[in-house]
């Protein structure tokens, strides 16, 4: 009988038949050390049957693709759909998407208003359409208390309920998904589901990878937790996967924002979101990926009441640029010493310093504004603070109150 002839279980048992007798080898070298050469031997026969047994384990399940065959034609010729997502601009229907934060900005707050979105189909952060899924939402809860996770989904007020199973909570509980037994349990579970599964949650990431014993910063160990994930989805015919990441504690250059750890994970994913906020101001949802998502990073209100967040429609360059433009205009301001002092263009900016065109464009904003008065033909210069603008940036006002400066 040929190698290629026996079962697996014979293979495993010819590769053992070796270790019956000590090896002379392996007398010496426990001889050397100090050692017991038959304890040693025996220790070498047990790794080796653990060994074996991985080695059995993988021929039993493997599962193989579908066969080669056709051309490139074929394969082209193949019906293609429409492009899809599950939320217009920010999820292609189909993907793995990734949303990183730093500690408590609210990754958790963010998957709970998607899951109020696609139960109920509103749009997401009231901005961003939904396709309504045929299937449940499953979130797997590696990191809060099962009780916030209650409190919190309950102040959303989402309808329709059934449109989730209820979370699973697994603080506390090992899932390590690089196990066999814990990908086939997680699969059977996803199957069983009535009505199916559309979109898995995942919350968070390093805790998923903790369980499964695997170093977020190891790039082939986050690989093969990666791959598991792909393998539950495709077995369970899970359309869509959303993960929360968490961002270093280092602060970033604004655009430069990535997962903490190793890289594999931002290689792998389809789409990534980019969740950030300020130190005491507002919050930012960026998004990049596949099928042409690229959302600029739009500012995000969040409603302590409701944990409802909303999309204000301001962007991060748009309110940087209107911040820019107010710290210009008043320094322009702050150049005249009082109501009386008349400046030309030129010694303002000598007084103001920055670039030429940026400071005479605000020069002439302000002069349409009625903030700064021009002494010379058609309004121009030289030009003096008009009266009653006592301070930078604003113009009286009946109320008392005065505005700020008009973009």
């Amino acid at each position: 009988m040929t190698e290629d002839e026996l079962t697996p279980a014979e293979q495993m048992n010819r590769e053992l038949d070796h270790l019956e007798k000590v090896d002379p080898e392996l007398q010496e070298f426990a001889k050397l050390r100090g050692i017991d050469a038959s304890n040693l031997q025996q220790k070498v026969r047990d790794e080796e049957v653990r060994q074996a047994v991985r080695d059995y384990l993988k021929t039993i399940t493997f599962r193989p693709p579908e066969p080669l065959g056709g051309t490139l034609g074929t394969f082209l010729a193949k019906p293609l759909p429409p492009v899809q997502y599950l939320i217009e601009g920010l999820h292609g229907d189909g993907h793995n998407t990734v949303i990183t934060a730093k500690f408590k900005v609210g990754k958790s707050t963010m998957l709970f208003n998607l899951i109020k979105s696609l139960c109920d189909g509103v749009p997401f952060l009231g901005k961003f359409n939904v396709t309504q899924p045929v299937g449940r939402i499953v979130y797997l809860n590696y990191e809060m208390e099962e009780r916030d996770v209650q409190r919190d989904l309950a102040k959303l007020g989402i309808e329709n309920t059934d449109g989730m199973v209820a979370p699973v909570n697994l603080r506390g509980v090992r899932l390590p998904l690089t196990d066999d037994r814990a990908q086939e349990w997680l699969i059977e579970q996803l199957k069983g589901v009535p009505g199916g599964v559309h979109t898995l949650m995942l919350d968070t990431y390093t805790k998923a990878l903790s369980q499964c014993g695997i170093d977020e910063n190891d790039n082939s160990g986050v690989g093969q937790f990666l791959d598991a994930i792909d393998y539950v989805k495709n077995q369970a015919q899970v359309a869509n996967l959303f993960m929360t990441a968490h961002m270093g504690r280092a602060d970033h250059e604004e655009g430069e924002e990535r997962t903490r750890g190793a890289t594999r994970l931002n290689d792998w994913q389809d789409v990534g979101w980019i969740y950030t906020r300020r130190n005491g101001g507002p919050a930012f949802l960026a998004a990049s990926g596949r099928r042409g998502i690229n959302q600029e990073a739009c500012e995000i209100q969040w409603n302590p009441e409701t944990l409802e967040l909303k999309a204000t429609g301001q962007t991060r360059d748009s309110l940087n640029e209107r911040s820019r433009r107010t710290d210009l205009r008043e320094k322009i301001l702050d150049a005249f010493d009082d109501d009386i002092v008349r400046l030309s263009k030129n010694q303002i900016n000598q007084r103001v310093q920055g670039r030429k065109a940026a400071i005479n464009s605000e020069i002439d904003t302000l002069v349409k504004a009625g903030i700064l008065k021009g002494h010379g033909r058609d309004g121009g210069g030289p030009y003096s603070r008009s009266a009653g603008h006592s301070g930078p940036g604003t113009t009286p006002s009946a109320g008392g109150v005065d505005p700020p400066f008009p973009l």
